[in-house]
């Protein structure tokens, strides 16, 4: 239960942390945006290190640690710096429930192809899942647009 509990509340730090970014990101620029979201993730990660090594967690970096890690694993810094820019980009132009359904799409569909790739698994109920998601933004994209004309026109 505890790590269903976390779960939730990193889904919605992703969801605060993009909107924070979309919105800097519309002031200053989706790229500097970026470069301010990564030299403060920097500080805070080394202030969390510096708090664990002086409360005696051994978190030490060598060569030996580093040799072990396969090369795509250095990718993920890259993907969220392009996570980021893109979420700069898209938060400040639709309403943060579509960005994060459809980023959650996103992220169904990826696992799904990874599933497939890396494990030869493919399932249907999750792409029949999907395609309800997507029809449900849809249907709620124009009832949403219908509202807004009625309180337009009144």
């Amino acid at each position: 239960m505890f790590y269903i509990l976390l779960s939730v509340i990193g889904g919605a730090f992703v969801t605060l942390s993009m909107i924070i970014n979309g919105n800097l990101g519309e002031r200053i620029g989706g790229l500097k945006g970026t470069l301010i979201n990564y030299i403060t993730g920097l500080s805070f990660a080394v202030v969390l290190f510096l708090v664990a090594k002086l409360t005696g967690n051994t978190l030490s970096i060598d060569r030996s640690n580093i040799a072990g890690i396969p090369a795509y694993a250095f990718f993920g810094g890259m993907l969220g710096v392009c996570v980021i820019v893109l979420s700069n980009k898209v938060i400040p132009k639709i309403p943060a429930i579509y960005s994060m359904v459809l980023m959650f799409v996103g992220q169904l569909i990826m696992g799904m192809v990874i599933d497939y790739f890396s494990f030869n698994k493919f399932s249907v109920g999750k792409l029949i899942g999907s395609v309800f998601i997507i029809l449900g933004l849809l249907y709620n994209f124009n009832v949403d647009k219908k509202t807004s004309k009625k309180v337009v026109e009144n």
